[in-house]
């Protein structure tokens, strides 16, 4: 579905908006298909909404799914057949309590992100500034780029799910 470069986590992004796919959810905007038994489609959900399901990331709505996208997957998640989506087989673990902004530079993440442009890196004196990073290049292009959870945003703050907000403790499961 798709590739993370390492130290990215960009992949994380891209995975949730194809997984949705998978899950019934079209594009913000785009009607139902009409080969698919009982599809709703996001007609109703406008693009510029910038939500996950659109390729508009302005806000943190770029981390949330539409009001479509959830009708969508609920949709498909009450149908008969597919009711094997409601079994549990296996134990949630979580292997590392560290989020991965703070594994990871600014720079670096905008270099994995946009890996194909020459000196790329993110602007320092920008800083995190809505939870997005302004990555340049040396000819002067740039992109902002909303930033993995865990980004440090000032003040002891943390970026999460496109806000900063306190910090969270995440404690391993024995």
């Amino acid at each position: 579905m798709c590739e993370d470069r390492p130290t990215s986590y960009y992949g994380a992004y891209v995975f949730a908006h194809e997984l949705a796919h998978n899950l019934g959810c079209q594009h913000d905007g785009d009607g139902a298909n009409s080969w698919v038994k009982g599809h709703i489609g996001s007609a109703d959900c406008p693009w510029d909404d910038g939500y996950l399901m659109s390729y508009k990331m302005e806000d943190e709505r770029q981390y949330k799914f539409s009001p479509c996208c959830q009708r969508e997957v609920r949709n498909l998640y009450r149908r008969p057949e597919f009711k094997c989506l409601t079994e549990r087989k296996a134990k949630k673990t979580i292997r590392s309590s560290k989020l991965p902004g703070v594994m990871t530079s600014s720079s670096n993440y905008c270099r994995r992100v946009y890996m194909y442009e020459k000196g790329m890196h993110a602007d320092e004196a920008y800083g995190v500034k809505d939870c997005r990073v302004k990555c340049t290049t040396t000819s002067r292009m740039y992109w902002l780029l909303g930033v993995v959870d865990g980004t440090p945003c000032g003040n002891g703050k943390a970026c999460i799910l496109g806000k900063c907000r306190n910090k969270i403790k995440i404690s391993k499961k024995d």
